[in-house]
C-alpha cells in the first residue's frame, strides 16, 4: 500500500501502455514537481482534462518534455505545464507489493525494457494485421 507524504498524491492506474513498469489495477505514488524537474527516463503524470496519464519522458526540448507510453510506438501530444501533476516515484500492485521508480537501477532498467516492450507491441500489431488480412481474403 502506497502512502502519500507532503507534496505527494496516490492515484489509481489503468491501461496497459506502461507495462512492464505500471500495471492496471495498481496505484502510483506521484511527487509534485514542475516540468523543469522532469528528466529523461522519469514517468510524468498529467491531467489532460478528462483523465490522468502517466508516460515516460523520452526527450526534453526547448518547448518542453516529450513523452510516450512504454508499449506505444507514437509520441504523445505535448501537455501544458499547468496540466502536470508530478513525477511517478513508486508503483504498487493491487495486492500491495510494489517498487520504487525513481532509483538509478529503475531508470537503467527502463532504458532496456521500454524499447523491448515497444518492439514487442509493434510485432504484435504486424502479426495481427497479417492475420486480419488473411482472414479477409477468405
Amino acid at each position: 500500500m502506497l502512502r502519500a507524504g507532503p507534496g505527494e498524491v496516490v492515484i489509481p492506474t489503468r491501461g496497459t501502455c506502461m507495462r512492464p513498469f505500471i500495471w492496471p489495477g495498481g496505484t502510483l505514488l506521484v511527487r509534485r514537481c514542475g516540468p523543469d524537474d522532469l528528466a529523461v527516463g522519469d514517468i510524468a503524470v498529467w491531467f489532460d482534462g478528462a483523465r490522468m496519464l502517466s508516460h515516460r519522458v523520452v526527450a526534453r526540448t526547448p518547448a518542453g518534455v516529450v513523452t510516450r507510453g512504454d508499449w506505444l510506438a507514437q509520441l504523445d501530444e505535448s501537455f501544458a505545464p499547468e496540466q502536470l501533476v508530478g513525477v511517478a516515484v513508486a508503483f504498487a500492485f493491487a495486492r500491495g507489493l510494489g517498487f520504487r521508480l525513481d532509483t538509478r537501477a529503475a531508470r537503467a532498467w527502463s532504458r532496456v525494457a521500454a524499447p523491448s516492450a515497444r518492439a514487442a507491441a509493434l510485432a504484435r500489431t504486424v502479426v495481427a494485421r497479417a492475420v486480419q488480412s488473411v482472414r479477409a481474403r477468405g
